[in-house]
Order: C-alpha cells, then sequence, then structure tokens
C-alpha cells in the first residue's frame, strides 16, 4: 500500500504540467491578493501599518488608546482645516468666514501645523491618513472594551430577541441563556492590541479558496482523468494490488498533495501579508484580534492559525473527494470538471439564499462552501436554529463533514472499484455527417487554437474589463496647491509667450495688498509684529501666491537651456511613475496574464504528440513556430496597451499632458536628460513596456516548451 501510495504521489509532483500549473495558480493567488487589497491612488500605504506598528510598541494598553486617539484628534482638526481651505481654492480664494467660525478651534490649533507641512505622517493624502486612523482607532476601542463586550451579551441579546424574526419565542430564551454560559469563562483574557489588517487578509482571503479548488480539479486531472481518458483503469484490475487499494493509495496521494498545496497558498498569502502588512505577536490571544473576538476558544494567535491550517485542510479534502468522483464518473475531462464546479456553486448559491437570522440557517451552514469559510466556523461563537432549539454552529458543521466525507468518499471508492471504464473514443454505431471542409491558414488556425482553445481571449477580455474598472473607479486627490498650481499652469503652458507674461502680470495684481504691507514693514511704518497680524488676515492669499511664484520662478530658468517651455509637469511624472509606485504591481499583473494566456501555445502539441505529426508536413515544424511567435507578439500588443489604460486615463483625466512638443528637460527632474520631444518620452515608456512584455511572454514560452 505504501508503495502504491508513494507512486501515486510521484505521478503528481513528478508531473511537469502539475508542476508549472501550480506555479500558475501560486502566481495567480498572489495577483488576486494584491489586487483585492490594493490600494486606491491616494489611499493609506503599506507602510502606514509598519509607522503605526512602530509607533505602539512597547506601550501599554492605556498609553496606546491615548497615543491613537490623540493622533486621529490631530488630523481630524487637520483635516477641517484641509477643507475649508480647499473650498476657498476652488472659489477663487475667497474666505469663507462662516466656515472658519465653524472650526476657530483647529484653526487656532493646526492652521500653522498644516501649512508649515509634514503632518502627513502615514499616507500620501490626508483624507487617506484620516481613514486609515479612524479604521485603526476603531479596532483598538472594539479591542480595549473587551470586558465591557463580555458584560454587554445579555443586554445585547435582549434587544436582538425583541426584533428576532424566528415565531418561537422559546428560542430566544434558550439561545440567550446558552450565549452567556458561553462566555462566562472568558473572564480575565488579557488582550493586546496590533493591527488586524495583515492577519486577517492572510487567513480570510476568499479568493485562495478559489484558486483552492481549481488546484483540486488540477490535482484530480492528474490522479483520474488522465489515466480515464487513456484506458490504464481498465487495466488496474487485473493488477496485484487491484481497484479497491489503488482507489486507496489515490484519496491518500490527493490528501498530501492538497496539504501540501494549501501550506503553498497560505504560504504565499502570509510572506505577502507579513511584507506589507505586518502579522503581529503570535503570542498574543486571539481575543485581540477584533475580527476574533467573539470566539470562546483561549487560543494564541499561533495556536489559532495551526487550528485553522488543520480545519481548512479537512474541508479542501472533502471537497477535494467530490471533485475525483464528478472526474471519475464524467465521460469527458470538461464535463467532468463542469460538473465538480457546478455542486460547489450550488452550494454557494443556496449559502446566499438564505440569511443568517433564517430559520433555516442551518441549511445555509452545512454545505461545501461553509466548510471552506474556516474563520466563520472556528473564529467566533455562533447558535443555529434546529426545531426551536439553539445548537452550536461548530456542531452542524462538523455532522455536516462527516455525512460529506463518508458520502464522498464511499462513492469514490465503489465506483473505483466496481465501474468498468474504457479509454475515451468515439462511440462505435455512430452515424458520422459529412461536412464541408474549409480552408484555413496557418496565421488563422494557430489564432484560434491561442485564443479560444486555450482561453487567451477570455483572459485578455478579463484583464481589459478589470483594469478598466481600475481605470474608472481610482481618483485622485489634489490639494490647494495642487489646484492653484494647475490652475496657473494650464494657462501658460508651452512657449512662454507675450500673452502669457501679461496674463502673469495681471494675475500679480491680486496680491497687491500683501505687497504693501511688506512694504510697509520695510520701510519701518508699521512694526513687524503688527505686520503678521495683519497678513494674517491673508492666509489663504499667501498661499496662493506662494504657488504663484514658483511659476514666476519656472518662468524666469527658461532661459537656462534653450527652447525650454512651460510644462505642468504633474501629469507627465504620474505617467512616468518617478515616485516608482505603479510598476512593480503592474509587472506583476503582466507576468501573471502572460503565464496565462501563453503556457499552452506550444504545450499542446506536446501532450498531444501533434508535435511529431506537424514535423514532416509542408511547412514543417518552422513555420509553425514562426507562426506562434508572431502571434505572441501581437498579443503583447494588446496586453501592453490594456496594461498602461489606466494610468493614461487617470492622468488626463486629473491631470492632463500637455506641451507634447516640449523638450523633456523642461520638467526640472529631467533635467538632464537630452533635448527629446515629451511624445517620444511617451512613446519610449510604451516601447520599454512592450519589450518588457515581450521578454516575459518568451520566457513563458521557452519555460513550457522545454
Amino acid at each position: 500500500m505504501i508503495r502504491l501510495c508513494r507512486a501515486e504521489l510521484r505521478k503528481v509532483w513528478g508531473s511537469r504540467f502539475f508542476l508549472l500549473s501550480l506555479v500558475v495558480l501560486l502566481c495567480a493567488n498572489l495577483f488576486l491578493l494584491w489586487f483585492g487589497t490594493s490600494r486606491a491612488q491616494g489611499g493609506a500605504p503599506y507602510s502606514a501599518y509598519h509607522r503605526i506598528e512602530e509607533s505602539i510598541a512597547g506601550m501599554s494598553m492605556d498609553e496606546m488608546g491615548e497615543f491613537l486617539h490623540g493622533e486621529l484628534a490631530r488630523v481630524e482638526g487637520i483635516v477641517h482645516v484641509d477643507g475649508v481651505l480647499r473650498s476657498e481654492a476652488y472659489s477663487g480664494g475667497r474666505r469663507d468666514e462662516a466656515l472658519r467660525e465653524r472650526y476657530a478651534d483647529d484653526f487656532a490649533a493646526y492652521e500653522e501645523l498644516y501649512r508649515a507641512g509634514g503632518y502627513l505622517t502615514y499616507a500620501p493624502t490626508l483624507c487617506a491618513q484620516y481613514a486609515f486612523l479612524n479604521s485603526i482607532v476603531y479596532e483598538y476601542d472594539t479591542v480595549a472594551d473587551y470586558e465591557g463586550f463580555l458584560d454587554s451579551i445579555d443586554e445585547k441579546a435582549k434587544q436582538l430577541s425583541s426584533i428576532s424574526i424566528f415565531a418561537n419565542s422559546g428560542y430566544d430564551t434558550e439561545n440567550i441563556a446558552v450565549t452567556a454560559e458561553a462566555f462566562e469563562d472568558m473572564r480575565g483574557t488579557q488582550v493586546r492590541y496590533y493591527p488586524q489588517k495583515g492577519l486577517m487578509t492572510a487567513l480570510d482571503f476568499a479568493l485562495t479558496d478559489v484558486v483552492a479548488v481549481f488546484a483540486m480539479v488540477l490535482i484530480a486531472t492528474v490522479l483520474v482523468r488522465a489515466e480515464r481518458d487513456n484506458g490504464l483503469l481498465a487495466l488496474i484490475r487485473s493488477t496485484p494490488g487491484g481497484r479497491l487499494k489503488t482507489a486507496g493509495a489515490k484519496l491518500a496521494a490527493l490528501a498530501v498533495s492538497l496539504f501540501a498545496v494549501l501550506a503553498l497558498l497560505y504560504g504565499v498569502n502570509f510572506a505577502y501579508c507579513g511584507g506589507m502588512y505586518g502579522i503581529g505577536p503570535l503570542t498574543r490571544t486571539i481575543q485581540s484580534v477584533p475580527q476574533l473576538m467573539r470566539s470562546t476558544w483561549k487560543l494564541t494567535v499561533g495556536e489559532y492559525i495551526g487550528c485553522f491550517f488543520l480545519t481548512k485542510w479537512a474541508a479542501a479534502l472533502i471537497c477535494g473527494a467530490w471533485v475525483m468522483l464528478a472526474m471519475l464518473l464524467a465521460r469527458r475531462m470538461l464535463t467532468g470538471a463542469l460538473g465538480a464546479l457546478a455542486l460547489i456553486g450550488a452550494n454557494l448559491a443556496i449559502r446566499a439564499a438564505i440569511p443568517a437570522t433564517s430559520s433555516w440557517n442551518v441549511v445555509k451552514y452545512a454545505n461545501l462552501v461553509s466548510l471552506l469559510r474556516t474563520n466563520e466556523l472556528i473564529g467566533a461563537y455562533r447558535n443555529l436554529y434546529w426545531f426551536g432549539h439553539p445548537v452550536p454552529l461548530l456542531l452542524v458543521e462538523c455532522i455536516a463533514a462527516t455525512v460529506f466525507a463518508v458520502g464522498f468518499l464511499m462513492a469514490f471508492l465503489a465506483v473505483f472499484s466496481r465501474h468498468v471504464f474504457r479509454a475515451a473514443c468515439p462511440r462505435a454505431g455512430i452515424r458520422i455527417r459529412r461536412r464541408t471542409s474549409r480552408f484555413t491558414t496557418l496565421p488563422r488556425q494557430e489564432t484560434y487554437k491561442l485564443l479560444v482553445m486555450q482561453g487567451a481571449g477570455l483572459i485578455l477580455v478579463l484583464f481589459a474589463l478589470v483594469q478598466g474598472y481600475t481605470a474608472v473607479t481610482t481618483e485622485s486627490y489634489l490639494d490647494v496647491d495642487e489646484i492653484y498650481y494647475r490652475y496657473y499652469m494650464q494657462h501658460v503652458e508651452g512657449p512662454l509667450t507675450r500673452k502669457s507674461i501679461d496674463w502673469l502680470t495681471e494675475q500679480n495684481e491680486e496680491f497687491e495688498p500683501i505687497y504693501k504691507l511688506q512694504s510697509a514693514m520695510n520701510a519701518g511704518r508699521i512694526s513687524t509684529q503688527e505686520g503678521q497680524a495683519a497678513l494674517s488676515a491673508y492666509a489663504a492669499l499667501q498661499q496662493k501666491m506662494g504657488v504663484f511664484q514658483r511659476v514666476v520662478s519656472m518662468a524666469q530658468n527658461l532661459n537656462e537651456k534653450p527652447r525650454s517651455q512651460m510644462v505642468y509637469e504633474t501629469g507627465w511624472l504620474k505617467l512616468f511613475d518617478t515616485a516608482d509606485r505603479q510598476d512593480v504591481t503592474d509587472t506583476l499583473a503582466v507576468a501573471l496574464v502572460c503565464a496565462l494566456c501563453f503556457s499552452g501555445l506550444f504545450a499542446m502539441e506536446r501532450q498531444t504528440g501533434m508535435v511529431h505529426v506537424i514535423a514532416p508536413t509542408p511547412l514543417g515544424r518552422a513555420a509553425t513556430v514562426r507562426c506562434k511567435l508572431r502571434l505572441a507578439g501581437a498579443v503583447c500588443a494588446v496586453i501592453t496597451a490594456v496594461s498602461l489604460l489606466p494610468r493614461f486615463w487617470i492622468v488626463i483625466r486629473d491631470y492632463g499632458l500637455g506641451a507634447w512638443f516640449a523638450p523633456v528637460y523642461s520638467i526640472s527632474e529631467y533635467a538632464s536628460a537630452p533635448e527629446i520631444p515629451m511624445f517620444l518620452m511617451a512613446a519610449l515608456l510604451i516601447l520599454s513596456r512592450y519589450l518588457a512584455v515581450l521578454c516575459m511572454a518568451l520566457a513563458t514560452l521557452a519555460l513550457y516548451r522545454a
């Protein structure tokens, strides 16, 4: 039996197809994790979590609370100041006395700090920083009040029972008593706050379960489907081990393979989330994690992770047994995969259709999808309605898991040991219809194979939809200085002409009151203290004047290099990603799309043996390879265009791209660049992206062709 298990494991882990496909699944999981957690432009960066963790390290809970609430109060006051000044900037710089009076305390405390800058400690924008600190303080308050949460359980349960949809009042009364009894022993639990973003994202990322289901289909294809299609299952009956032992060995190989696959998937999750957000001390209690605070298990975070993984593995094994059974029963591989996914999809539909407060909530949670939602199973205490009595969720799902496991495993063993399987071939006696063959060409046939048979067309469409959604939903934050700067630069952008100079001279007249006060102070007609007091009434105008002087300084420096022009460079710098915020994530997305699109371009012929048929044809293998490479180059061009769509759309929509023919050294960041126009720099950006995508595609083709 051990030798059989080893042989089945070698089939899985010795298969190059399985290993390469597993790498693609891991990359897909990483991409989905990045896409699901990536911030919109202007949101809180990952470094914000590291900064807040460094700030609260070593503090007691009371010190932590004082610090976090103080940070939130400071940022909230600056947000009010920023909102008033932005409103005044959009209205042309006119003071809004009503708003200033409303937030007079905030202006007195934080206006100087706002004008001095340096208040963006955690995020690149004020709104993102406020949202981030607000969520952190909410988490802290939730954890810090754990004893209060225990005190309020009975009161909250009574409030819920008064509006409960359950008709049987006996259930409400019994549920209150059972819930209070379950939390009795939780008094005195020590809590230590740490941001939960990293831990819960790694554990509770739903799309990892989706990737795990596809991994089950992949393992079942190697263990069962390949042998069923080539007729080897028909020979097993005559082997010494027989079918029953072979079936048991295949299930054992499934269990070991799923354990390894889940370890890799969640290892990727923890590595990514640990690097981006931080996981926190594994010795703190799970009641220190807001999302796990309702659990009645006295575990540390490290112990909970171990329980989580074992529970997830058991649930995945149950689902994997069903997938193996479906792949074994189906006459075609596609039918088996669709059938396996159909039952899981039906369970998902049932789970979504039944509310958690329904009297049928036992059906909602006693299904395959709920088994895979491990944090819901062991991360919180919950009772379900069972004929007028509360029953723990854990008990219901354990019974359901036992029923599913016994049913699927016994069905697989019975079908495998008793059914006679034949190799996949056309059935005898089928009447073959004559079909008129149509002339085709090699490029047309290869295009059909790539886009339709291998699904690259669907992948490109999905990628385009994701990129389009990103472009439409991403928002840019323009602070007060940027609003003024855009206003001035868009009026004088391009070659500095007499008309532009006259317009700047006209705009300079707006600051005449400030010039007069400064002249009076310089001449000694008023004291410096009186002048500063008078200038405080022109605070918003002074800010606008500072931006104007920056524009004038840029105009004066145009003579340093010939043919320099006034360029509103913010949009161009966002496009070229000089802050290096988008290129890494774009590279990850494009690499995944290349792997999915081109993984089967050469592998299909090698797996089916058609590579030996193509060789003696009149055109030969070389012509086919050249056609495939040209097709790959065309698809790479599409991937390049789609990958750059959000960047161009967001920049043009929010900032604008002007002065296309201005020399690139008109922008101070490119002062040492040669004299090439801006449009050529944009073309070089597109060309370099295309070459990078082409290199990724060629690397994928080389790996799958080897």
